[in-house]
């Protein structure tokens, strides 16, 4: 769980910080996530936030915002906005985001991860039948370039949930 994990990846990222070959990619990649994720699993939602925000503003300053790099961890930092109830901060930040992602990157697996993201904020206010669009094009992008194996269940369980809620109910018991 997040409470057995957290130190670990406190441990993890003071070493990685103090190092001389310090590794910004690495940090931004894995470790800052996953310690939000943990933060987050334990319901400590401003510690959370924090981290996913210096994931994202680490990656800025890697990458810079218009390298596929920087667009997970700013969606994943948008959607912890969101979560905790701030929508239109979490909408401002996508926004932001998407000002960034170039339209022949469109196809991109981490444009489609962006759009994933802030479609399944768009499903979770009611929103599926904006959300569609943007899930089908991520699921098409997924299945053209395959990345790793769980996004398609991720991407199956919110296109699931949308086809749900505007009564498309046989689509939504397929996915």
């Amino acid at each position: 769980g997040g409470e057995a994990a957290e130190p670990w990846f406190r441990r993890a990222i003071a070493a990685a910080e103090s190092s001389s070959d310090r590794d910004d990619a690495e940090l931004q990649q894995l470790t800052y996530p996953g310690l939000a994720s943990a933060l987050e699993f334990q319901g400590k939602f401003d510690e959370a936030e924090h981290a996913y925000q210096h994931s994202a503003e680490l990656a800025r300053k890697t990458y810079g915002e218009t390298h596929s790099t920087y667009w997970v961890p700013a969606a994943e930092y948008a959607s912890l906005v969101h979560r905790q109830g701030e929508r239109e901060r979490a909408h401002a930040l996508f926004d932001e985001l998407f000002r960034e992602i170039p339209q022949k990157w469109d196809a991109d697996s981490y444009a489609a991860y962006a759009r994933e993201f802030y479609a399944a904020c768009l499903v979770a206010e009611g929103r599926g039948q904006e959300a569609i669009p943007l899930l089908e094009a991520s699921r098409q992008t997924y299945i053209a370039k395959p990345s790793v194996e769980y996004e398609m269940r991720r991407i199956t369980l919110s296109l699931g949930d949308a086809y749900d809620q505007v009564g498309r109910t046989g689509e939504a018991r397929a996915m």
